[in-house]
């Protein structure tokens, strides 16, 4: 039964590749990142919240997975993150299960978030995941 640090290290092993033909500079993170320190920017794979069914004999996991791109602002950094985020979409789709590790992982939802003052630009993908806990 996988943990949900093994669904985060399984998700990042697989986006790693996808990012880094997009941009090498750009660091992925099984955590949630707060705040960009470099001019590269980030990559945080983590679950906000999750909740657990009971059976007799079985518990199964409901969780939101998000990944978060989040870049220093430039010009055009909403189209620099839709191209990293089609990326993220795109590695996910090829094996959404991730080997039998998630008995489910649907695209639920992607919102750009903005901190003016810090700076930085982002965009959250979410995936409504279950898995056998």
């Amino acid at each position: 039964m996988p943990t949900r640090k093994d669904i985060r290290d399984a998700v990042a092993d697989r986006l790693r590749p996808a990012i880094a033909a997009l941009n090498p500079e750009l660091e992925v993170f099984t955590w949630q990142k707060a705040m960009v320190q470099t001019y590269a920017g980030l990559v945080s794979i983590y679950f906000d919240d999750g909740r657990a069914e009971h059976s007799l004999t079985d518990r199964d996991d409901l969780a939101e997975l998000t990944i978060r791109i989040m870049l220093t602002d430039q010009p055009a950094v909403d189209d620099a993150l839709d191209e990293i985020g089609n990326a993220i979409e795109t590695a996910i789709e090829s094996d959404p299960l991730f080997g039998g590790m998630l008995s489910v992982c649907t695209f639920a939802a992607w919102a750009y978030d903005r901190d003016i003052s810090q700076g930085w630009t982002g965009l959250r993908l979410t995936y409504n995941t279950q898995y056998a806990a």
